[in-house]
């Protein structure tokens, strides 16, 4: 009853949750990819969308104390990850789906794809990923 969907196609800038300053490319990238990831949801009616924010953490990349790690996720990257997320939310409502069927939450850094010491991909970590929830009511057969 769950489905999720992992979009490392939506590029975000680095320590933001949105898309200023990024070349027209990449803009007109993540509102191709929003409008479709917009028209897929459209055809799962029956289900409710978390939308979870990702990030990296700079304390993990350079090998900080944990108490500096845990302040970071804490003050910065968990607000981080969930403005991703909203924004993603507020791009999907103006794509025309319901946003009553839509929720966020922020993970921080706590669910990298790859390394944060991968200098060269770590940017797949700053990223939006869609959990389908089939609502109860449809999956009880009423």
């Amino acid at each position: 009853d769950r489905l999720k969907i992992k979009v490392p196609s939506i590029v975000f800038r680095p320590n933001a949750a949105d898309f200023n300053g990024l070349d027209a490319g990449t803009l007109g990238n993540n509102a191709k990819v929003i409008k479709r990831i917009a028209q897929i949801l459209n055809r799962f009616k029956d289900y409710s969308i978390l939308i979870e924010g990702h990030a990296n953490s700079e304390g993990k990349i350079g090998g900080y104390s944990e108490a500096s790690i845990a302040s970071e996720e804490t003050k910065e990257l968990l607000p981080l990850s969930t403005g991703r997320a909203d924004l993603v939310k507020k791009l999907l409502s103006d794509n025309g789906v319901d946003p009553k069927r839509l929720s966020t939450n922020g993970m921080g850094s706590s669910a990298p794809v790859v390394d944060f010491k991968d200098a060269q991909n770590r940017w797949k970590n700053r990223r939006v990923e869609f959990i389908l929830i089939k609502s109860q009511a449809a999956s009880s057969g009423q």
